[in-house]
């Protein structure tokens, strides 16, 4: 006759109970970071677009004679990257983005000269350019790499701040407005490294004399 243990047949099942347990509650803390991370970064974009859309309200309302004029900063031209995974343009390449920390009012987001942000966006080392291209040289090109070697073509940009290359009196093209916003995202501690050390956000419109 064969006799069972009743205590070790318990033991097994408090064993596998705990096994179970430990990978459900991995499985519950991982959903939950998840959910964390992608409300995190919800918010951040949704933070981006309003910022993006009060910039082109801006840009849209605007005199044309004042675009790119003292007064008003906010319309220098900012060259930014062309393509979404190049890294940011080299310091004194044009005027630098506008940015909450910057010293000069005229680029400083948080400034009366600017004026987009009442408080602080809450976004870490948040950067926003302002670019202008002639519409003529963007008409009619879909292929991508196309599209981006035209932006990067810097024959095909527009300075309204320069008198020399932009007439405001004379000047009767549509010039293509690019806003890049980028930033560093708050779910990752540290600076990243790779590629792509930032996330990146751009809105276009256009605009007429």
């Amino acid at each position: 006759m064969r006799w069972h243990s009743s205590s070790g047949l318990s033991l097994i099942e408090v064993i596998i109970s705990i096994a179970i347990l430990s990978t459900a509650l991995m499985a519950l803390v991982g959903n939950i970071f998840t959910l964390n991370t992608a409300q995190k970064r919800n918010l951040e974009t949704q933070r981006v677009q309003e910022i993006a859309s009060n910039l082109a309200e801006r840009l849209q309302g605007v005199q044309w004679k004042n675009l790119g004029q003292d007064g008003y900063p906010w319309t220098f031209l900012r060259r930014g990257p062309v393509q979404r995974h190049e890294q940011d343009p080299a310091a004194g390449i044009g005027k630098p983005p506008m940015t909450e920390d910057a010293a000069d009012d005229a680029n400083n987001l948080l400034s009366a000269d600017i004026g987009l942000l009442a408080e602080r966006s809450g976004l870490e080392d948040l950067r926003v350019w302002v670019e202008y291209r002639r519409m003529s040289s963007l008409t009619g090109v879909f292929n991508p790499i196309l599209w981006n070697k035209q932006l990067a073509d810097t024959s095909n940009e527009v300075d309204p701040g320069s008198l020399i290359s932009f007439d405001h009196r004379t000047f009767d093209e549509a010039l293509l407005v690019r806003i890049i916003i980028r930033w560093q995202p708050s779910d990752v501690p540290g600076p990243l490294t790779g590629p792509m050390p930032f996330r990146h956000y751009e809105i276009s419109l256009a605009r007429r004399r």
